[in-house]
């Protein structure tokens, strides 16, 4: 996946790096580790497209490709990047806005229309969703095992014992015979209930499954409304606003006409000119955040309007 040959690197004339080899394989985990000042930094640096150091020798090559040439922006839309050990936090900016900048970057470098903020808040919720689910459902499962395995000792306590008799050789041995066909018939018995709890167990687990993914389709469901109720609540709270500081302004400028004339007139054409910029957003941007489920229903419903108008 990463391999570095005989890779050579100074700074400012000075020898910092000297014929190293690496091989990192997919999946794998390789630390690093030196005396301060053997060129651990310098190496993580180079890998990652610092400017600031010069290759005199050597190839870094990733996924088959020699990178050695390419930029750190090009690099950290292959993958590979530096991560502070200690983040720096910018006034500001959130994590899930940072994250969705982080995103729309790489998609934009493989050419890929950018993730609409709603979907990708969406998909943060499924992927945090399926973590919590995955770790109810191992943790149930290692219950169900903790059960199983305690029955299974209790069930071992109460297998009856040999006994040893003390009487004549034939009737120990009829004893033994005895016992042996007793231990058999309980090995099997605790071999079927072994089976059926394993049966039962699977079933449960695949009840869990099933009713985990209609909770998540019904989360789903229920955040798509909550956006949808939420846009429409912004809806009329962002044009009174407008609406209020156009009054103001109407009035600085033009006291022969009210500005309560104008909302009367204008107010109604939201919608239509709303549905206008969804159609033509759509045309121009398929997979862009604000062709979101309000403004697809907004324009469902004024050319609905518009058809019985004209009928």
């Amino acid at each position: 996946m990463l391999s570095i040959d005989n890779l050579h690197v100074s700074v400012e004339g000075k020898p910092i790096l000297n014929g190293i080899n690496l091989d990192v394989k997919a999946g794998e985990i390789h630390a690093i580790m030196g005396p301060n000042g053997s060129g651990k930094s310098t190496l993580s640096s180079v890998i990652a497209g610092n400017e600031d150091y010069e290759v005199t020798k050597g190839d870094i090559v990733f996924k088959n490709e020699n990178i050695i040439e390419l930029a750190a922006e090009e690099r950290a839309h292959k993958g590979i990047f530096l991560s502070f050990q200690y983040p720096i936090e910018i006034p500001g900016v959130t994590v899930t806005n940072f994250i969705k900048t982080a995103i729309n970057s790489n998609l934009k470098a493989r050419n890929e229309s950018e993730m609409p903020a709603n979907k990708m808040l969406k998909k943060i919720r499924e992927k945090e969703r399926a973590k919590e689910n995955k770790r109810k459902a191992r943790e149930k499962k290692k219950r169900i095992k903790e059960k199983e395995k305690a029955k299974r000792q209790r069930a071992k306590g109460k297998t009856p014992k040999k006994t040893s008799s003390s009487k004549s050789s034939s009737s120990s041995e009829k004893s033994d015979t005895k016992d042996n066909k007793t231990d058999k018939a309980t090995k099997k018995d605790s071999e079927d209930e072994d089976s059926k709890k394993s049966s039962k167990a699977d079933e449960i687990e695949e009840q869990e499954r099933l009713e985990n993914e209609r909770l998540e389709k019904e989360a789903e469901e229920q955040a798509e409304a909550d956006e949808d109720e939420e846009a429409e609540e912004m809806e009329v709270e962002v044009l009174n606003y407008y609406f209020t500081q156009f009054r103001k302004s109407l009035a600085r400028i033009n006291n022969e006409v009210t500005g309560e004339e104008v909302v009367q007139d204008w107010r109604p054409l939201y919608r239509v000119a709303w549905a206008d910029f969804h159609r033509f957003m759509k045309g121009w941007s398929p997979g862009h955040w604000k062709l979101s489920d309000y403004s697809e229903r907004v324009t469902r419903e004024v050319i609905e309007s518009l058809r019985e108008e004209n009928a």
